[in-house]
């Protein structure tokens, strides 16, 4: 029995020359997407804090009225935190912070813009601001009354508004005007 040997086949497999090329191509599809794709993370985390403040001003209003007292959604504006008074803050998303960032003037035409919050400071503790709602679920504000939380990132700038009667708006700063 005779063992034959294996012609060396040259069309096998990739020269590196080949590799090479794909690589490089790889590389410059990589730093063309990643701004696009940094940008794209950071108006979603602005987004989810936006979406974040409304929800959980809606849940806080319906607390108060399956409990029916007064129940408030806290913001601790300097450790950019949030949550239901009495239980554990929560923080924003990675990055967004309370600020009205490049945006200028209110969302509404009673809304404050001299505040990254402009719900009233909680008694117990003046460094937290809160939306209070009554057991009946109303803001505990005065009529007419339009608060905002305004939320800021490299992305842009978001607002929760909510008025006196518990209407509760998200708005976003686009192309100088809120939209």
């Amino acid at each position: 029995m005779r063992v034959s040997a294996q012609r060396f086949d040259r069309r096998q497999g990739f020269s590196v020359l080949e590799l090479l090329i794909v690589l490089l191509v790889i590389g410059i599809l990589a730093a063309v997407a990643i701004p696009s794709i940094i940008h794209w993370l950071e108006e979603y985390r602005l987004n989810i804090a936006a979406q974040q403040v409304a929800d959980g001003l809606q849940a806080t209003k319906m607390q108060a009225i399956a409990k029916v007292r007064k129940r408030g959604y806290v913001f601790d504006v300097e450790g950019n935190r949030v949550g239901v008074e009495g239980e554990t803050l929560v923080p924003l998303p990675t990055g967004v912070t309370f600020g009205l960032g490049s945006a200028s003037g209110p969302p509404e035409p009673k809304a404050a813009t001299d505040a990254p919050v402009t719900f009233p400071p909680l008694e117990e503790d003046p460094g937290l601001r809160a939306a209070v709602f009554t057991g009946k679920g109303l803001p505990d504000a005065d009529p007419g009354v339009v608060s905002a939380v305004y939320l800021t990132n490299a992305a842009g700038t978001r607002v929760v508004t909510m008025t006196s009667a518990g209407n509760v708006r998200v708005r976003a700063w686009r192309d100088g005007a809120w939209r």
